[in-house]
């Protein structure tokens, strides 16, 4: 289970790392430096934001830039460089947010307690075939993710609004997939 997988001992993980920081196109690599800041994390390095979501934030982020590198990207720097001070929110621990939302809703994480459900659970889930290739919650997680910049963008909203514009979020990822499970049953 990627989801909240301890990166501590993953050796894959500081290459995805590099490869993050690579597809951002921020400046030279560094551990720790203001260019994750850039990418939105909110300290000098990823690896304190990113135990709020394991292996997979780190996963959906490559993958989003990787297959949509100008939405993702204009809004990594929309998001680092707005000129209103609480204007912005941190895009790449946003990401977190939102790929908590993503398995949320497919109940793969216990969202009071934030902690991984088995994927037997996914089974029941009405719409679980669209995960059933390899890069739906992927797909779904840069559907959700473009959604919250909208969210974040139409209400103008602030940073302190954060917590609002993820509920709203929510709300319209699910209502989208729902309505798509009924679309394609017809």
């Amino acid at each position: 289970n990627r989801l909240l997988a301890d990166v501590q001992d993953d050796l894959d993980f500081p290459k995805d790392l590099h490869k993050l920081h690579e597809l951002c196109d921020v400046g030279e690599y560094e551990d720790y430096g203001s260019s994750w800041r850039i990418i939105g994390f909110q300290r000098g390095g990823p690896t304190t934001d990113i135990r709020g979501g394991g292996r997979l934030c780190i996963d959906n982020l490559i993958y989003f830039i990787q297959n949509a590198p100008r939405v993702s990207l204009h809004m990594m720097r929309e998001r680092s460089h707005r000129d209103t001070p609480g204007k912005n929110y941190p895009w790449a621990a946003a990401s977190i947010s939102v790929t908590r939302l993503v398995a949320g809703y497919f109940g793969l994480i216990d969202e009071l307690r934030g902690t991984a459900i088995s994927r037997e659970n996914l089974q029941y889930h009405c719409n679980y075939h669209m995960l059933l290739d390899e890069n739906g919650l992927a797909r779904l997680f840069c559907l959700a993710f473009v959604l919250l910049d909208h969210e974040y963008e139409v209400t103008n909203a602030s940073y302190m609004e954060f917590p609002t514009v993820l509920k709203n979020t929510k709300t319209n990822f699910s209502a989208i997939v729902d309505q798509y499970d009924t679309i394609a049953a017809c």
